[in-house]
């Protein structure tokens, strides 16, 4: 399934369980997968079958595939002029034939212009596609990634990792619009995340700094609100960024936030980035900038919560009480649930302190 699911089983996965669970019952058979079925082809990705095998002449008609010796021995004994019609008549029968032909002799030479033109006209024209997905019959529209993940793993492996960090940035940006008109069930979104994941992988292979490698991730992530960047938060706990590479990383978000702090802006994009700046502070020795910063920033976001726990694990239990008291007449009338949580936090603050009455009163 291509559920974007992260905390555990989906439907899909449930409903497979509990069929097979009443076929059990019943003592029927469970039928093995078909090699040739569509669902072994997208669970091994076209190595069971070609993905459009379809499309090709005699599919179907055999589960095995031509055997790679035997293919072998018939090019081989055919003269040079000979290969060149037939792939000149593969070529005109099938169009993707040709289209491989030529962007594999553009890496090999090294010349990749035209096809780094074309790469992005064709993430243009994908994430222009409307798609929906019908919700009881096998029925939709969706475009085809499978092409462009294909040429990114092929710049990537031909050492143009520079190039494919543009293309990836390009198609992060207008993937996400995509995304937030798509009618699917993930489906569209795990498309794009296979493709980004390889832009992932050519960021460590760049010409960057390693300040800017990290800034790229932190510029990203915390606008990456439909997970395309899935795995960049790993990247982050990488031992190749140094305290500097993290110090410089904290300069660079004051600027953002401080050029946010001019313009309308989302409350919880402006709390995302607030959280990397204190993740940035901690990564490169400076945990005293972080009380002072949430200071600046609760009463635009009420994050009230995150400051009195800085606080209580740093010891400061006094001002963790004054801006848990603070914080709770603040957010009692409008946001009951903040001022419970500060409540529990002051009860914690006079347990650490030993003062049990007001444990009890808590």
């Amino acid at each position: 399934c291509t559920c974007p699911s992260e905390w555990g089983p989906c439907k899909h996965a449930v409903a497979v369980v509990l069929t097979a669970a009443r076929a059990v019952g019943r003592g029927e058979e469970i039928p093995l997968l078909a090699r040739q079925d569509h669902l072994a082809r997208t669970l091994f990705d076209g190595q069971a079958a070609p993905a459009d095998d379809d499309d090709l002449p005699g599919a179907g008609d055999d589960d095995r595939r031509p055997d790679e010796t035997a293919l072998r021995g018939l090019l081989e004994a055919k003269s040079r002029e000979e290969l060149r019609d037939l792939l000149l008549t593969l070529a005109a029968a099938y169009p993707q034939v040709g289209r491989a032909v030529i962007e594999t002799e553009q890496l090999q030479s090294g010349r990749i212009e035209p096809l780094v033109r074309a790469l992005r006209e064709e993430i243009e024209s994908l994430t222009e596609e409307p798609v929906w997905a019908g919700r009881w019959q096998e029925e939709g529209r969706a475009p085809d990634y499978g092409h462009l993940r294909q040429q990114f793993r092929l710049l990537l492996d031909a050492g143009h990792a520079d190039v494919l960090l543009d293309l990836g940035d390009q198609l992060w940006r207008q993937g996400a619009e995509q995304v937030e008109d798509t009618d699917d069930e993930g489906e569209t979104v795990a498309a794009i995340a296979a493709c980004l994941g390889i832009v992932l992988e050519a960021l460590d292979r760049s010409s960057l700094s390693g300040a800017d490698r990290l800034c790229w991730l932190l510029e990203r992530l915390p606008e990456d609100e439909y997970g395309l960047l899935h795995g960049g938060e790993q990247l982050l706990d990488s031992p190749s960024f140094t305290a500097g590479d993290w110090r410089e990383a904290a300069t660079r978000l004051e600027a953002r936030l401080a050029a946010k702090g001019k313009q309308a802006s989302g409350a919880q994009r402006r709390q995302d980035l607030v959280d990397r700046l204190v993740q940035a502070y901690r990564r490169s020795g400076q945990e005293e900038r972080i009380v002072p910063l949430l200071e600046q920033e609760v009463d635009r976001l009420g994050n009230y919560r995150q400051l009195a726990d800085v606080l209580i694990a740093a010891g400061e239990y006094e001002r963790a009480r004054q801006w848990c008291l603070t914080g709770f007449a603040r957010t009692v009338q409008k946001m009951p649930a903040t001022a419970d949580a500060l409540q529990e936090r002051l009860r914690l603050v006079a347990t650490a302190e030993q003062r049990h009455d007001l444990v009890a009163a808590h």
